[in-house]
């Protein structure tokens, strides 16, 4: 307020839980919006995970593993905690550029837009750049196929997914499910996570990997 009197801070997407939002409210600031995110709870066993999923969706990761194994090339995951290298950022960009222009025909892409996303996005530096990044990343042919980014708390019990593409030369519904089983296995049996938040729950594959819906608050204090 002294520094910055007269101008406006907005605080997007805190947590139910977050000490801030609880500060906030006790002082009578109030949520402007509210956005639905979801996350799931991560079982003990990943067989348990597995037999707790709607039938359809069992069907859905049966498929996705015969298509893995009958691909006819090599294929590896990989998980990795805290950052990773420049170039495979750059596959990321690549990667996440392509899907934009699949989807918009490539219409909204500038390159200022680009440059802008690739050294500026503050998100995609938590996601990619510091000790407490994690990141998935699927290999087909040793190229790059599909990939999730994101963060875990500082207790280490909640990873936050909030980036991620998929190539279209493969399959790809079938190569998102692969990675994000893969990614959950690999949670579920190395880690101590008790949390994973995979983000916006609008999209409807969220639902199926068997999470559960949340609201985060966002704020706007006049200084």
């Amino acid at each position: 307020q002294q520094e910055f009197a007269g101008y406006r801070l907005v605080l997007n997407r805190l947590a139910p839980n977050s000490p801030l939002r609880l500060w906030l409210e006790q002082n009578k600031y109030k949520s402007v919006r509210k956005k639905s995110m979801s996350h799931l709870r991560l079982p003990a066993s990943y067989e348990e995970y597995l037999q707790s999923l709607p039938p359809l969706v069992q069907n859905d990761v049966r498929r996705a593993d015969k298509f893995m194994s009958e691909l006819g090339v090599p294929y590896k995951m990989e998980c990795r905690r805290g950052s990773i290298t420049d170039e495979l950022r750059r596959k990321y960009s690549h990667l996440y550029e392509k899907r934009d222009t699949d989807t918009t025909g490539g219409m909204l892409n500038t390159w200022t837009e680009k440059y802008s996303r690739r050294k500026f996005n503050a998100l995609s530096a938590a996601c990619t750049r510091e000790s407490n990044s994690f990141n998935s990343c699927l290999y087909i042919g040793n190229k790059l196929s599909a990939f999730t980014a994101g963060f875990f708390d500082l207790d280490e019990r909640q990873l936050f997914m909030r980036k991620s593409a998929a190539s279209m030369h493969y399959a790809k519904h079938l190569t998102t499910v692969f990675l994000y089983m893969q990614t959950i296995k690999f949670l579920i049996e190395q880690t101590d996570f008790e949390w994973l938040d995979i983000g916006d729950a609008r999209e409807k594959y969220r639902h199926c990997l068997g999470c559960e819906e949340y609201c985060c608050y966002s704020y706007e204090i006049q200084l």
